[in-house]
Parts: structure tokens; sequence; C-alpha cells
């Protein structure tokens, strides 16, 4: 009987994640198979001379319980879901099966089709990850010599996590800051997730945890585990799709396949109604000067109108008036060209 397909590494776990600045690595590409060994190695030399000198960081437990020693280092390329499952079919394991305990050779993967790098430390009794990721959406322009994986995703001990890390500053000349992810942003991919699942592929149980700060030594409360039943998955979606109609699950552009309303186009302004009627007054009877002027003002006061006509005039040129709204073209309302035409 054959092992089956292990689960790929971002599915059901939890990492501690951390932003990591450009990685240095000189001449040697980073995502090729020898680069990968050579710190595969190195970083198994580490650990199993920390555990021969007596110190255990392999377990990181405080209860005296051990994960016993290192069996295994690997620095692997690590691609999408259908490169991992046709990377660990069964056939390709079978020279790793026969040289237990080694290195084994890096997958089949090309640089340019990797997503990151996943390290993997087995020990006898526990299997600890860490993975590089890129970002796909916005790769950045490293210099020459470096490469840039910005995200770390560490699952390990604390004191094991500890020496990774160190490893990594030290070995890339690179820095490590934890990242905190805020609770809106938490909220919003939820949302998101579910939003892009088909109703029926949410029909199953949902567990949500909620983990608390462990900055204040004298609390006990760490995380609080929330499971929804498939028939309360349905009932909040449902509840969501009719508070949220224009979020509504399944209903998209209603325009698209015509079953919906259009949407009515917006009404005129009142500046645009006036200049309009302007225009046709303009172009159909070619009215005189003074008459433009006291149609220019928009509440009906011709007094003040004559008066503006009147200074302009005997200006010899001019606008006729100065209204609220930026004006026509002046060439219609100019004194001297409008008597120039006639």
């Amino acid at each position: 009987m054959t092992d089956p397909i292990p689960k790929y590494p971002l599915y059901d776990a939890t990492f501690t994640a951390y932003r990591l600045s450009p990685l240095y690595h000189g001449p040697n590409p980073l995502l090729e198979e020898p680069t990968l060994r050579m710190h595969a190695r190195r970083l198994r030399d580490i650990l199993r001379g920390d555990i021969l000198r007596g110190v255990d960081i392999g377990g990181g437990n405080t209860d005296g319980s051990t994960s016993g020693t290192l069996e295994r280092c690997t620095w692997d390329l690590i691609g999408d879901e259908v490169s991992w499952q046709r990377l660990h079919q069964p056939g390709a394991e079978e020279q790793e099966a026969e040289q237990p305990g080694e290195l084994t050779d890096a997958p089949s993967l090309a640089p340019s089709e990797a997503r990151g790098i996943h390290v993997e430390l087995r020990y006898q009794k526990a299997t600890y990850t860490a993975i590089l990721l890129r970002d796909p959406e916005n790769p950045s322009a490293t210099p020459p010599d470096f490469t840039s994986l910005p995200l770390l995703l560490v699952r390990m001990p604390a004191a094991l996590r500890a020496t990774f890390n160190t490893y990594l500053t030290t070995a890339f000349d690179t820095r490590l800051a934890l990242l905190r992810l805020p609770s809106r942003f938490l909220c919003t991919t939820l949302e998101s997730i579910l939003c892009h699942t088909p109703t029926a592929d949410l029909l199953t149980r949902l567990q949500l945890q909620l983990s608390f700060p462990t900055a204040c030594s004298a609390a006990t409360l760490r995380n609080i585990d929330i499971t929804l039943a498939p028939g309360d998955i349905a009932s909040f979606v449902e509840r969501g799709a009719a508070l949220l109609p224009s979020r509504a699950l399944g209903k998209g552009d209603k325009n698209a396949d015509g079953g919906g309303k259009k949407k009515r186009p917006a009404p005129p302004s009142p500046v645009e109604k006036r200049w309009a009627g302007r225009r046709r007054d303009v172009e159909g009877e070619n009215e005189d000067a003074e008459d433009e002027g006291a149609d220019v003002d928009a509440d009906g006061e011709s007094g003040d109108e004559e008066e503006v006509v009147a200074g302009s005039a005997a200006a010899g040129a001019g606008r006729l008036s100065v209204p609220q709204e930026p004006p026509p073209p002046y060439e219609l309302h100019d004194p001297a060209i409008v008597g120039r035409g006639r």
C-alpha cells in the first residue's frame, strides 16, 4: 500500500509570520539545487551539533519531553498545488525511500515556477516546517545577488525557531520583523473567501480561532475555538446575503445578463440646463447684445444686468455679465463682435 500524498504545507497549519528583507546569496542563485542543498547541509550540521552538545532545541519543550534526534533537513522549491501533487507521487519518492536519513535532491521544479522555498526539519517524533514565499502580484526589482522572499512562515517551537531565524540573518544578511495582521484585514480576508466560494462548498464544518496577546504573563486565556456546524454556516450566508444585497453571494453584475433593472442616467444639473438653454437661444435667434445680457442672470434681475451692459458699452468692449459659473465662449457675448456682426 502506497503512502498518500502529503498535504500542501500551507493548509491546516498555524504559522508565525515574519517580514523578510531581500536575501543576499552572492553570485550563486538561491533557487538553484546546489545552493539549496548547501544551506540544508549547513543548517543540519548546526542543529545536530547543538543536540550533541546537550542543548535540546529540537523539541523546544519545557516539560522534559523531546522530539528526538534530527533525521533529515531539506530545502526544496515549492510551487502551486498541482506541482506539489506531481512531485510527491509515490514513484517520485522512490529514491528518497532508498536513502533514509540522507539529504534528498531538490524537486524538479523550475525556479521561475516556484513560489518560494520549503524548509522541512524531520525529527523522530515531530516534523517542523518553514516557508519563504515570493510576492506573485508585485515582484520587486532586487539588485544582483539578492532574492526577494518577503514573507516567512515558521511552524517550530520557540527555541528551534530562534535558531532558524538566526541562521537566516547570518547566512543571508537579512532582517526579520514580526508580521502582525490587523483584525480588519483578517475579517476582510474571511469575507472574501466566503464570497468567492460556492455555497455548496461552504456546507462543511468551519472552525475559527480567536487568539489573545501573550504579553501579560498573568493571563490564562490564550485562545477561543469557535466551530460552526454546516447548518449554521448556511444560515449565516443566507442572512448576510439579505443584509447586504449588493454583495450577496452569487449576485454579481445583474446588467451583464439582462436580468436586472438598468440604472437610470442622472438628470442634468441646473447649471447644465441654463447653459443648454442659452446655447439654443444664441444659435436659433441671434438676439441682440442687450437681450443676451438680460438673460444671463438666472434670477431675472434685469436691472443689474442693464447697468453691466451700459458699463461695457461705455468701455467699448468687454463681457456683458459676470455669472456665477464659467460662461460659454466669450465671442457670443462680446459687444464689439456682436455689433460688428450686425
